[in-house]
């Protein structure tokens, strides 16, 4: 009989499964699992380099409130969401791979000053 946690990651990795068809199905429920079990928001505070978080306003996979919550907690973070894409907003957006470069470039030039 399968554990709640199970069949959590089996509800979830249906959710999932609407945003493409995942190569390997096993591998997926293990990384659906790990995603409703591990919990690293505490140490979040703990970071000390600069952070992007780009987020959907949309995210119907890890919410909307996730990336707003992880900026909270980082002391050097960049937020940009996307309004009205999803969790896959690095594929939806024409912009993200400039979002990225610029971010880096900007960074580069502080750490240089």
């Amino acid at each position: 009989m399968a554990g709640a946690g199970t069949a959590a990651s089996i509800e979830y990795g249906k959710n999932l499964c609407r945003v493409g068809k995942p190569e390997d199905f096993s591998r997926f429920l293990i990384q659906a699992e790990s995603c409703l079990t591990h919990n690293a928001y505490e140490e979040l505070s703990g970071i000390n380099c600069p952070v992007l978080i780009l987020g959907g306003g949309d995210d119907k996979i890890v919410g909307t409130d996730a990336a707003p919550e992880m900026a909270e907690k980082i002391k050097q973070c960049k937020m940009i969401i996307y309004e009205g894409l999803g969790h896959g907003a690095y594929e939806e957006t024409e912009d993200f791979n400039r979002q990225v470069m610029d971010f880096l470039n900007e960074t580069a030039l502080e750490e240089n000053v």
